[in-house]
C-alpha cells in the first residue's frame, strides 16, 4: 500500500478530529475512531490501557478536567508510511486555561497508529508523553539533577520530620502538663494533694521516663528534717543522712534549676541500707515488694527544686530530656501552692466550725437554771463534739473535791448504761488518782488509759456505789 495525496487527506482528518473532539470532550464522537483493538500508553502513571473499553472509560472519568481547559498550539504533524501502517507524529505546546488566562503548560509529544479497518482508517496505538523539563540541550534524561533534587527532598524531609517530631513530643509534653494543671485546679481539698502527684507522676512515665519513683520533698530553712511523700508511703529523713539527701537540700536552698546524682555500686547499697533504717521507709518498701529486698544495680537521682522543697525523679535508665523534670516542678509548685491555699481554708471553716459548737454549749450553759442540768450540758458538749468528727460514746462532767477527793459524775452517752449522775468517793486506785492528780495539777489535757485488771477493779468499784443508780 501506497500513500497517495487523497489517502494522507484522510487520514489527517480523522486524526484531527481525534484531537478536536478530544479538546472540546466529545467522548462520543472519540470512540468510533478507535479500532476494537486499541491499546495506549498515555502521559499519566495510570494512563495505561491493553484494550479499548477501558481506554474509553478512562475518557469518560477524565474528559472534564480537558474539556475547554486546554489548547495545542504550534502544532507539527508528521506521517510515516509502515507497511500498512500509518504512524502519525505530534509535536506541540500545550497551553492551559487557569484564572480566564491561557498560559504556557508543557511541550506534547504523541505517536498514533493508524490501520484501515474495513476501508475506515481508525487509530489503533497511541502513545503521548510530556517532555522532561529537567533535561537541559543535549542530556537524554537528567539523572544528575534527579538525583540532586532526590538529595535536596530527603535532606528537606529529614529536617521536616525531626520539626515535626519537636512538634509532637512538644504537643505531648504540653498535654501532661496540662492534665496536671487541670487537677490542681480541680483540687477541693489538701488531701486531694497525693491523687495529683500520682496523677503528676503517671503522666511522666507516660511520657518515657523509666522511673523507678517519684517523690516531692517538704523542706524548710531551720528545720535538718525533710518530710517526703513517695509511693510506698510517707516519712521523714535528716537532709544531712546521706551525701545526696544534703546535695538536694542544698540545691533547694540555692533555689539550683536541677542535681542529679547517679548511685551504683556500692555507693547504691549504702544508699538504701539508710533508707531500710528508717522504719516507714522498710514498712512500705517491704509491702510495695511483697518482702522481696530487690534494689535497682543503677538509678539516677534528678532533683528539682520549687518554693517549698523539691520533686525527687528516680531514673532506671539514662533519660536524657531532664528540662521535662524541670517544667513538671514548676506545675507542682503550683499544685503545693494550692494545697496551702486550700489547707489554710479548711483551718479557717474548722475554726469557725469549733467556734459555733463551743457557742452552742456556752449557750445552753448561760440557760442552766438547775445544777442537775450538768446532764444536758455534758449531752450538748457530746453533740457538738461529734458534729465535729470526734468518734466518742460518751461525754462526762466530772466535779472534783479537792479536800476529799471525790467526784461527782455527770454522763450523757455509753448507751445508757451508766445513771445521770453519780458520786465516787475516794479511791486508791491509779486509774483514779491519776485523773485527780492531773485535775489538781491544772493539766489542760490528759489521755488516760484504763485496762485489763486494772480496769476490771475500777468498774467494780464504781458499780458497787450505793449511789450509783441506772
Amino acid at each position: 500500500m501506497k500513500l497517495d495525496k487523497n489517502s494522507e487527506s484522510e487520514i489527517l482528518e480523522i486524526y484531527n478530529s481525534y484531537w478536536e473532539n478530544y479538546l472540546k470532550g466529545d467522548v462520543e464522537a472519540m470512540h468510533p475512531l478507535l479500532a476494537d483493538e486499541f491499546t495506549q500508553v498515555g502521559s499519566a502513571e495510570s494512563e495505561v490501557f491493553s484494550n479499548k473499553k477501558d481506554a474509553v472509560q478512562f475518557l469518560y472519568d477524565t474528559i472534564d478536567q480537558v474539556a475547554g481547559n486546554l489548547e495545542m498550539r504550534n502544532r507539527k504533524t508528521v506521517l510515516e508510511q509502515q507497511e500498512n501502517a500509518i504512524l502519525i507524529h505530534e509535536f506541540c505546546d500545550l497551553y492551559a486555561l487557569a484564572d480566564d488566562s491561557w498560559i504556557f503548560y508543557s511541550k506534547f509529544r504523541a505517536s498514533t497508529l493508524m490501520h484501515p479497518k474495513k476501508g475506515v482508517w481508525k487509530f489503533t496505538h497511541q502513545h503521548s508523553s510530556f517532555s522532561d523539563a529537567k533535561a537541559e540541550d543535549g542530556q537524554n534524561i537528567a539523572i544528575d539533577k534527579v538525583a540532586e533534587e532526590n538529595q535536596q527532598l530527603r535532606e528537606a524531609i529529614k529536617r521536616r520530620t525531626i520539626e515535626l517530631e519537636h512538634k509532637n513530643r512538644e504537643l505531648e509534653i504540653e498535654a501532661a502538663l496540662e492534665k496536671v494543671r487541670s487537677r490542681t485546679m480541680a483540687m477541693q481539698g489538701s488531701s486531694e494533694l497525693i491523687e495529683t502527684a500520682e496523677l503528676l507522676f503517671d503522666q511522666l512515665r507516660l511520657l518515657g521516663a523509666e522511673s523507678l519513683g517519684v517523690a516531692f520533698a517538704i523542706c524548710e530553712p531551720d528545720n535538718i528534717i525533710v518530710k517526703k511523700w513517695t509511693s510506698i508511703g510517707v516519712f521523714s529523713v535528716l537532709y544531712t543522712a546521706e551525701a545526696g539527701e544534703q546535695q538536694m537540700y542544698e540545691a533547694w536552698k540555692n533555689q539550683k534549676e536541677i542535681y542529679e546524682e547517679v548511685y551504683e555500686g556500692e555507693k547504691i547499697r549504702k544508699y538504701y541500707d539508710m533508707f531500710m533504717e528508717i522504719p516507714a521507709f522498710k514498712e512500705g518498701f517491704n509491702k510495695m515488694s511483697e518482702g522481696i529486698q530487690e534494689f535497682p544495680i543503677w538509678q539516677k537521682n534528678h532533683a528539682v527544686p520549687f518554693k517549698h522543697g523539691y520533686l525527687l525523679f528516680i531514673t532506671t535508665k539514662p533519660f536524657e530530656e531532664t528540662n521535662i523534670f524541670i517544667r513538671f516542678a514548676k506545675v507542682f509548685d503550683q499544685t503545693y501552692t494550692r494545697f496551702l491555699d486550700l489547707q489554710k481554708a479548711e483551718q479557717h471553716t474548722r475554726e469557725a466550725q469549733i467556734e459555733v459548737a463551743l457557742e452552742r454549749v456556752r449557750s445552753k450553759t448561760m440557760s442552766m437554771q438547775h445544777s442537775n442540768q450538768l446532764r444536758e450540758i455534758a449531752g450538748t458538749t457530746l453533740e457538738q463534739l461529734q458534729s465535729l468528727g470526734f468518734n466518742y460514746g460518751a461525754c462526762s462532767i466530772v466535779i472534783m473535791d479537792a479536800v476529799s477527793g471525790d467526784m461527782d459524775w455527770w454522763i450523757s452517752g455509753f448507751d445508757n448504761d451508766y445513771p445521770r449522775s453519780y458520786r465516787n468517793t475516794y479511791f486508791e486506785h491509779p486509774f483514779y488518782l491519776e485523773q485527780l492528780n492531773n485535775w489538781k495539777k491544772g493539766v489542760k489535757y490528759a489521755e488516760m488509759v484504763c485496762e485489763g485488771v486494772a480496769k476490771k477493779k475500777y468498774d467494780e468499784y464504781v458499780f458497787s456505789k450505793t449511789d450509783f443508780v441506772r
